[in-house]
């Protein structure tokens, strides 16, 4: 029986801090990473699409383009936010409901977020992903 490993994209201005993201989500979810910077999201997210769920770093929200926040809202990808930022830590506005990371974050905080979306949209995470 073939297996469909999920597409993850990470939206990260870091490239290390994307680099380790990429590491634990393909070391507990299986499948691949697309890392980008918020510079190239439009292209990478109504070109590519099938994405399984998307990681975006997120400081003030004039950071990421106007355009690429419609985009993941019409798309309705799960979504989660890390931010160093203390003023999104309870949310970032318009995306009330999407999980939000201080970083630093624990691993199993980061697992449990995306499960969390995942499961929420009813794209199931990899069963045999270990934690």
């Amino acid at each position: 029986m073939t297996t469909i490993e999920p597409n993850f994209l990470i939206v990260e201005s870091w490239y290390v801090v994307a680099l380790e993201l990429q590491y634990h989500v393909e070391r507990f979810f299986g499948g691949r990473c697309r890392i980008v910077s918020s510079n190239d999201l439009d292209a990478v997210l109504l070109g590519e699409g099938a994405f399984a769920c998307i990681i975006c770093d997120t400081g003030p929200v004039q950071d990421l383009p106007d355009d690429f926040l419609r985009a993941i809202q019409v798309s309705k990808i799960p979504l989660v936010f890390t931010t160093s930022c203390d003023t999104f830590l309870m949310g970032v506005p318009g995306f009330e409901t999407v999980p939000v990371l201080g970083k630093p974050y624990q691993v199993h905080d980061l697992v449990k977020a995306i499960t969390m979306v995942m499961r929420a949209s009813s794209v199931p995470p990899d069963s045999s992903a270990q934690q």
